[in-house]
């Protein structure tokens, strides 16, 4: 019976049909396996027990990975964009569920619109094209021959390292400048548009007789190489290698990037997350609004 699906069983169904790219998907939705019980019945499931539920992970401390220890505690309670991920990871549950008809078409989610929390503004990274020149240059110096490849799409196609790591020489096309992602985090496939200077700089690394299955980076030392790049580029703002995607949207809309073609390049289905990612900086905005009224 459809009425008697309970949580375990509902999560468990969903690691069949879920295809999105989320390495945290099935992680969040144990954690709501912990707060509303294994044997608790979706259809019982009220807009009460889910504030109930965002209470407490509002309340916990926040969690991370330590690869000595494991999972650890850490000195501050979880962030409100934390909490909305939990959120959204139980609505893609029920989503799922009812898609693949394991709940009747019928069937009301008991998370209210709009219960998201307020994230604020976001980061803000003001990483100009120069920085980008500059942190390019520094990469060189490394021993990793091919971080400067690496860098060079990340920044300029706004790819999650997650797809980078896992690009294979068959989905690089360097005549017609593109790269394929066939799924990505939201499921749906993306293609990146090369500019040439990074098409030069794969061909670089590319072996003469590359396999189409080959990698075409390798995770070995990246880790290393990426923080000593950091330390001799100095951008102010720049700490981690997603960064590099939100400095792909924000170089794209100082340079007159529509919002949908910004959208269109980090493969986002909200505009209000591809705003997030769109640091502009003052200075820009002061051109646009010369061009505007002058």
């Amino acid at each position: 019976m459809l009425t008697s699906l309970n949580l375990l069983t509902a999560i468990s169904t969903a690691k069949t049909v879920y295809t999105g790219r989320d390495p945290h998907f099935f992680h969040k939705l144990d954690k709501w396996l912990q707060l509303l019980g294994p044997e608790m019945l979706v259809k019982d499931i009220t807009a009460d027990d889910v504030d109930r539920c965002i209470g407490i992970l509002m309340a916990e401390q926040a969690q991370g990975w330590c690869p000595n220890t494991g999972v650890i505690d850490r000195p501050h309670k979880r962030a409100n964009g934390t909490i909305n991920r939990y959120i959204t990871a139980l609505c893609s549950l029920l989503k799922l569920l009812r898609l693949h008809r394991h709940l009747p078409r019928s069937f009301v989610s008991p998370v209210v619109k709009g219960l998201k929390l307020s994230e604020g503004p976001g980061r803000t990274i003001q990483v100009s094209l120069k920085d980008v020149h500059r942190l390019l240059d520094a990469s060189r110096m490394s021993k990793n021959r091919k971080l400067t490849a690496l860098i060079a799409v990340a920044v300029t196609t706004g790819l999650r390292r997650g797809n980078i790591m896992q690009l294979t020489w068959n989905q690089v096309d360097l005549k017609a400048r593109t790269i394929d992602i066939t799924r990505t985090k939201n499921g749906s496939p993306v293609r990146s548009v090369l500019p040439a200077f990074v098409c030069t700089e794969l061909s670089r690394i590319r072996p003469h007789n590359a396999e189409p299955h080959w990698f075409v980076f390798d995770n070995k030392q990246f880790v290393k190489a990426w923080q000593k790049t950091l330390e001799r580029a100095e951008i102010p703002g720049l700490t981690c290698f997603h960064h590099l995607r939100h400095v792909a949207a924000s170089i794209l809309a100082s340079s007159g990037a529509s919002l949908p073609e910004v959208m269109a390049v980090l493969n986002h289905k909200n505009p209000g997350m591809s705003l997030r990612y769109m640091h502009l900086s003052t200075k820009s905005i002061e051109t646009a609004v010369t061009r505007a009224w002058s």
